[in-house]
C-alpha cells in the first residue's frame, strides 16, 4: 500500500511545482550592453612656426592645434600669444644638432658638446622667446637625439620645468623618447609627417596612412608644416572626417 501512496505524493508535488512555475512571469533575456566604439584621437602639430604672421591662419581650422614655434623666429612671441589667447596650445620647437653638423649652426641650437648648464641656459632663453609653451619638440636633431647623455640632461631640465617632450623622430636611432620615460617626463612620439612632399598625391597618401594608423592604435600624432599647400589641404580634408570616427586633440592629451 505504501508504493501507490508514494507515487501519488510525488505526482502531487510535481504538479504544484509546475503550476507555480507557470504562475511566474516569463524572464526576458536582456542583450549585453556594449558601448559604441570611441573615435580615434589625432593630435595635429604645426612645426617651424614663427617666420611669418600668416602662420596664425592654421588656428582657423576649427580644431585643436598645437603650434611648435621656433624660438629664433621674428614672430615667435606674437604667434605664441595669439595661439594661447585663442585657446590653442604652444610648444617650443627647440633647434638641435643634425647629422653632418659639427656644431651649432643657428642661434640657440643644442649640440652634443653642450654641458648640462649650457643646455639649461639655452632652454630658458628659448622659453622666454616662446611664451605659454607647455612642451618641447626637436627641430632637426637627427644627431643630437641619438646621444644618450645629451638627451638625459635635456630631460632633467624639462622635468624641473614641468614640460613634456614630443620626439619628432628625425632619426630612427633616437633615444629621446626613451630618456624622457626614464626621467619621468611626459612624452609621445610623432607617427606621421604629413607634408614631406607637397604634391597632392603625396599628401593624400600621407593623410590616408594617418587615418589608418590612428584607427589601428586608437591615436596618432601628425606633424605638418606651415606651407600654403598644407593649409589648403587641411581645409579640404578636415571637414570631411566623420566625428564619430575621428577626434582632434592637443598633444598634451595623448602623453604617456
Amino acid at each position: 500500500m505504501l508504493r501507490p501512496l508514494l507515487g501519488g505524493a510525488c505526482l502531487l508535488i510535481l504538479s504544484l511545482i509546475a503550476s507555480k512555475a507557470l504562475a511566474q512571469p516569463p524572464q526576458l533575456l536582456t542583450p549585453p550592453f556594449s558601448e559604441a566604439p570611441k573615435p580615434a584621437k589625432i593630435a595635429l602639430v604645426i612645426d617651424d612656426v614663427g617666420h611669418h604672421l600668416r602662420h596664425q591662419e592654421f588656428l582657423d581650422l576649427a580644431i585643436p592645434i598645437t603650434l611648435a614655434i621656433l624660438p629664433s623666429s621674428p614672430h615667435a612671441a606674437k604667434l605664441a600669444t595669439t595661439a594661447h589667447q585663442a585657446g590653442h596650445q604652444v610648444m617650443l620647437h627647440l633647434p638641435m644638432q643634425a647629422q653632418g653638423q659639427q656644431s651649432a649652426t643657428e642661434a640657440g641650437m643644442l649640440s652634443a658638446s653642450d654641458s648640462l648648464a649650457h643646455i639649461e641656459l639655452l632652454l630658458d632663453y628659448a622659453l622666454q622667446q616662446v611664451p605659454h609653451a607647455q612642451g618641447v619638440n626637436n627641430h632637426q636633431g637627427s644627431y643630437l637625439t641619438e646621444q644618450k647623455q645629451s638627451m638625459a640632461w635635456l630631460m632633467q631640465a624639462l622635468k624641473q620645468r614641468q614640460l613634456y617632450f614630443l620626439d619628432s623622430r628625425t632619426s630612427a636611432a633616437t633615444v629621446a623618447e626613451q630618456q624622457a620615460l626614464t626621467h619621468g617626463v611626459p612624452t609621445i612620439r610623432r607617427h606621421v609627417f604629413l607634408d614631406n612632399q607637397l604634391q597632392q598625391v603625396a599628401l593624400e597618401q600621407a593623410w590616408q596612412g594617418l587615418l589608418e594608423l590612428a584607427q589601428k592604435q586608437s591615436q596618432a600624432v601628425v606633424i605638418a608644416h606651415p606651407h600654403p599647400e598644407t593649409l589648403a589641404f587641411l581645409k579640404e580634408k578636415i571637414p570631411l572626417l566623420p566625428t564619430e570616427s575621428f577626434q582632434f586633440v592637443y598633444v598634451s592629451e595623448l602623453l604617456n
